[in-house]
């Protein structure tokens, strides 16, 4: 138990560093959160690359900031588009920078003149190309990390979903709406399998298999309950 906790404690000081209370331009002020974003994402790589539900709850629904007067589950208010929620061409440029090479400077002028191509989930894409390294160990090729990557955003994905739904009083019906870790998986035409189906009804499938014993579950999860899983990935998959 020491693990997660230790894993915790670190989660959290990084979360109340990053939402405290400060003057400044909104820009600066929501880019402290991406360290944070980085943590949650190399965290739960970890964790479903060796199938740890208590070790994913750790870097996901465990740890919670406040926003707002209001305690926050961090995958709610740290999402793949709150760096640069007033900067969408900087988080293309870094998009950009990860997918062509380069450098900043080089697409600063394009960005200026907004000429940066447009990425779905920008972001994610950046992120997905610079944990690369940090797969190395769990990962034969790079099909296999991309699986592992998709799969790792589907279900922080799923963990903001079900939060959510049994936080009612803490997020907005609007919030609620959809999820904003749909990450660069719903949006690559390649990530599809064999039976055409999407990774959320993979998911969905797998936990019907599996209920209670499904790793997430087993693991604390979804509040141990299988159901919850099971109506969390009905609503990504939508």
């Amino acid at each position: 138990m020491a693990g997660p906790v230790v894993r915790e404690s670190v989660t959290l000081s990084l979360a109340a560093t990053s939402q405290d209370l400060r003057g400044g331009f909104t820009a600066y002020l929501t880019l402290r959160t991406y360290p944070l974003l980085l943590l949650v994402y190399a965290g739960a790589l970890g964790a479903v690359a060796r199938s740890k539900g208590r070790m994913l709850a750790a870097f996901t629904t465990d740890p919670t900031v406040a926003v707002d007067g209001r305690a926050l589950a961090l995958p709610v208010p740290i999402t793949p588009w709150r760096p640069f929620a007033d900067t969408e061409a900087a988080a293309s440029v870094l998009a950009r920078v990860a997918l062509e090479g380069g450098t900043v400077e080089q697409y600063a002028t394009d960005a200026q003149q907004g000429r940066v191509p447009r990425y779905h989930t920008p972001l994610s894409e950046y992120v997905f190309v610079h944990l690369r390294s940090l797969a190395e160990p769990f990962v034969l090729d790079e099909a296999e990390y991309e699986q592992l990557f998709h799969r790792t955003e589907a279900l922080i994905a799923l963990a903001e979903v079900d939060w959510m739904a049994n936080n009612t009083d803490a997020v907005n019906e609007h919030r609620r709406s959809w999820s904003r870790w749909m990450g660069r998986g719903i949006h690559r035409t390649g990530y599809y399998l064999a039976n055409n189906a999407t990774l959320g009804h993979d998911l969905l499938r797998e936990i019907q298999a599996r209920q209670k014993t499904w790793w997430p579950v087993a693991g604390g999860m979804f509040g141990g309950d299988y159901t919850r899983a099971e109506a969390a990935a009905t609503v990504y998959r939508h």
